[in-house]
């Protein structure tokens, strides 16, 4: 996928260390996950025609399984249950720059 791939770069660019790229669960999936400083960092990566259609592409529900994937990570990989979190959105678009927008949303804590 070449959004993904550009947000790697991207990330890459910004100091972030790639623990996982797609990571796939029964509940879930986060498209990367990575570490910045002592954070992890979920990161939904959308590609659409512009940067304004990707904003608006990401909705509730998949915000939840993107919760619940990043739970399932940390029961798999618990040397990183003490480290914050953040939920991240990258947008791509043709011809532009890609956008990130950290802490898009937050986690649920019902």
């Amino acid at each position: 996928m070449q959004g993904e791939s550009v947000a790697l770069a991207f990330l890459n660019l910004h100091g972030y260390h790639i623990l996982a790229k797609r990571y796939r669960t029964p509940y879930g999936e986060i498209d990367i996950i990575a570490r910045y400083e002592t954070m992890i960092v979920c990161v939904e990566v959308k590609t659409r025609s512009t940067l304004n259609a990707s904003l608006h592409a990401i909705q509730v529900r998949q915000q939840e399984r993107i919760m619940n994937a990043y739970l399932h990570f940390i029961q798999s990989f618990p040397d990183y249950a003490n480290d914050a979190v953040r939920f991240d959105v990258i947008v791509c678009a043709p011809n532009s720059k890609p956008l990130h927008i950290k802490n898009a949303f937050e986690a649920n804590h019902d």
